[in-house]
């Protein structure tokens, strides 16, 4: 009934969402402008899928987008100072579902170019709770530690993990 699809690009994932489950609330999460006209202009037809201008993060933030050469599919976010030029908003999972007031996130996708480091880190208890399966995109060529926060994340949640190419899928029903 519920997805929240962090770092979605051009919308590809909320396409595939949006064909498989077309009677659930699709949230579409991207921080670059550019990327994120590509993302309302491709799931346009799907009114099923909401497209926000912002980065996730464990709280409330001012962000800024940082090219670290691997062109638009490679984007990273980092805390700004408030008052900075060219900042984006930062969001919490907690802040989406407060908005939106689903029963469970159902599935959560993960391409945030190793902000899972943040994002696991704080603040992630309550949400991962209401989570049913994570589909994440662990990005240990950036941050060795990133794989070791998140699973100290779900550490005690009972799940079952599967491998879909560089994707880890938690199965936590």
């Amino acid at each position: 009934d519920f997805i929240i699809d962090c770092g979605a690009n051009i919308g590809f994932s909320a396409i595939y969402f949006a064909n498989e489950f077309p009677t659930s609330k699709i949230i579409a999460l991207e921080p670059d402008k550019q990327n994120f006209g590509f993302l309302q202009k491709n799931t346009s037809f799907y009114k099923n899928v909401i497209c926000i201008n912002k980065a996730i993060w464990p709280e409330a933030a001012t962000m800024e987008i940082v090219d670290v050469g691997k062109g638009n599919w490679g984007l990273r976010v980092k805390e700004s100072l408030p008052g900075k030029l060219n900042t984006i908003e930062g969001v919490s999972i907690s802040q989406i579902l407060e908005e939106h007031r689903p029963v469970s996130i159902d599935i959560l996708k993960i391409d945030i170019e190793g902000s899972e480091k943040e994002l696991f880190s704080k603040n992630c208890k309550d949400w991962l709770a209401k989570t049913k399966w994570i589909a994440i995109e662990l990005h240990d060529n950036i941050d060795k530690e990133i794989p070791a926060i998140f699973y100290k994340a779900i550490e005690g949640l009972s799940f079952k993990k599967y491998y879909q190419g560089e994707n880890l899928i938690c199965d936590f029903r």
